[in-house]
């Protein structure tokens, strides 16, 4: 068991058990919409939620070239014992997921991109024309799967703008 950095009245096992040492209790974990388990860590009257898998990952796993994201080999995300977890680039994890057949490429994955009009949700004004929905939300400082729910109808507007793919 290590104590976990930052929150050192709890301690962790290798197997993503997770010990109070305040309650003298194991916590229970918690899954997530997204099939992750997390933790609920009390620190200063404050809860801070974390995934299981990064605390056994940043407790027991060494990350000398710094990447940023947390990989379960065996594709199952509720398996976090160490001996299932490596670091890995978000390019390196979507690699892997395709591989397992855990994520499927759309079917319009590789086609070229789609050229949209931006406009001012309130007035209907046009304001600008781009390549793409990506050019379109960095130019505007969007996330751009909220400018995908606009274009697909699922959102009205995001940031007080709205899109149409120019045909």
């Amino acid at each position: 068991m290590k104590s976990i950095k930052g929150f050192e009245n709890y301690l962790i096992e290798d197997s993503g058990k997770i010990f109070s040492l305040f309650r003298n209790k194991c916590l229970k974990p918690l899954p997530t919409n997204w099939g992750y388990y997390r933790v609920g860590l009390r620190k200063q009257n404050k809860t801070h939620y974390k995934y299981i898998s990064r605390l056994v990952a940043e407790a027991f796993i060494s990350n000398p070239d710094n990447k940023p994201q947390i990989n379960h080999k065996d594709g199952n995300k509720f398996n976090n014992n160490v001996s299932n977890l490596e670091w890995v680039t978000q390019s390196e994890n979507m690699q892997h997921a395709i591989a397992l057949g855990l994520w499927k490429r759309s079917p319009n994955s590789g086609m070229k991109p789609i050229p949209v009009n931006v406009y001012d949700y309130k007035t209907g004004k046009l304001l600008s024309t781009h390549p793409s929905m990506s050019d379109a939300a960095r130019s505007y400082g969007l996330q751009l799967q909220n400018a995908h729910k606009v274009l697909q109808g699922k959102y009205k507007q995001t940031k007080g703008l709205t899109f149409n793919k120019i045909q």
